[in-house]
């Protein structure tokens, strides 16, 4: 469930905020196991047509639009995300495996709270634009296998699993032109993405896969003709 106004302040500043609702449910006709720190702790057996525990997250928004002058601007923004589907991804060479698990009794929604910051301009007429733009994001709830997770053969991919926190933050730039029959543009992203999980990594900030310091896009289209 979600609502989202756009509020026009003034000729030069735009607000637009918005509050969104998720929920997720466990159903029975399973026994769901407790773990800690990868130790069971006890099950829950949920007969067929129950629900169990249900998650409820708000996810609340809100980003601006400030015109400097006709020729650039100021954009910022914060929201609010809940992930109630994680990926597990072990990047063992000899098996690396990649799976979808949902929220349990041990596994919470991911919760990314972000920040972002940039300034956009345009040139000859909008005919080009650039942009830089700078972001935060703190993310709690983080699952990832422990060191030397047994993934094969484990009766319960749950034991296998740590918990923590992780955080994701950088830097893009980029360069469009818009009109013409050459158009396309450059993007270019300097970031990092790190969790942070006990048992993992002694304790320290480690790369998370979704790590990707250096990005450059170059996108480039031609119009051969009207129709092509």
């Amino acid at each position: 469930i979600f609502a989202n106004n756009t509020m026009e302040i003034s000729k030069r500043f735009t607000l637009d905020y918005g509050l969104r609702a998720s929920a997720y449910s466990i159903l029975g006709g399973d026994t769901y196991n407790r773990y800690t720190n990868g130790n069971k702790t006890g099950s829950i057996a949920l007969s067929t047509g129950t629900f169990g525990k249900t998650y409820f997250n708000l996810e609340p928004r809100v980003q601006f639009n400030l015109m400097l002058n006709e020729k650039s601007s100021l954009k910022g923004g914060y929201a609010r995300n809940t992930q109630h589907m994680h990926l597990l991804s072990n990047s063992d060479p000899g098996t690396p495996t990649d799976q979808w698990i949902g929220n349990s009794y041990n596994i919470k929604p991911e919760l990314s709270d972000q920040i972002s910051l940039g300034y956009f301009r345009n040139f000859e007429d909008s005919k080009y634009q650039c942009s830089i733009e700078t972001y935060y994001k703190d993310l709690k709830n983080q699952v990832d296998f422990k060191n030397g997770a047994d993934i094969n053969s484990s009766p319960d991919i749950e034991s296998e699993l740590l918990y923590g926190k992780g955080r994701a933050y950088g830097v893009e730039f980029m360069v469009k032109k818009t009109q013409g029959k050459l158009t396309g543009w450059i993007g270019y992203t300097l970031s990092k993405t790190e969790r942070k999980i006990e048992g993992i990594s002694s304790g320290n900030w480690y790369n998370a896969k979704q790590d990707r310091t250096h990005d450059l896009s170059v996108v480039t289209m031609y119009q051969l003709s009207p129709r092509w």
